[in-house]
């Protein structure tokens, strides 16, 4: 009786270790999804901000003429994204970004990709 006793209990304890075990790699894979979800409603609050302040709809519309000229572009000079990254020294990710419009170029990066495609920028600024 007394090993039946020790069995049970150690059957108990160890139930007890994998529901633990159990629960704790459902919540990483739960927390994974949280910060998947939470990356994702920081994405559209920034998108809100961004649509909030006053440029936006000039700022929107810079980020489509740049990626409607290097689509331009690729199409043109009938190109891969692959390889217009090659040239580029970026990534084919980082060019999809560009070409759908979510990539955030600073003035510097802009200037970089426009000078190794040999183009030129036209810049009208009224204050």
């Amino acid at each position: 009786m007394e090993v039946l006793g020790t069995m049970i209990t150690r059957l108990s304890i160890i139930t007890s270790v994998i529901a633990v075990v159990y629960i704790m790699g459902f919540m990483k894979s739960k927390d994974k999804r949280t910060t998947k979800k939470e990356e994702e409603l920081r994405r559209e609050n920034r998108k809100k901000e961004l649509d909030k302040s006053s440029g936006m709809s000039d700022y929107n519309y810079i980020l489509n003429q740049i990626a409607v000229e290097l689509v331009n572009y690729r199409v043109r000079n009938e190109i891969h994204t692959e390889t217009l990254a090659e040239r580029l020294n970026v990534s084919p990710e980082y060019i999809g970004l560009i070409e759908r419009e979510e990539a955030d170029l600073t003035l510097k990066e802009l200037v970089d990709l426009v000078n190794k495609l040999k183009g030129k920028i036209k810049l009208s600024i009224s204050i």
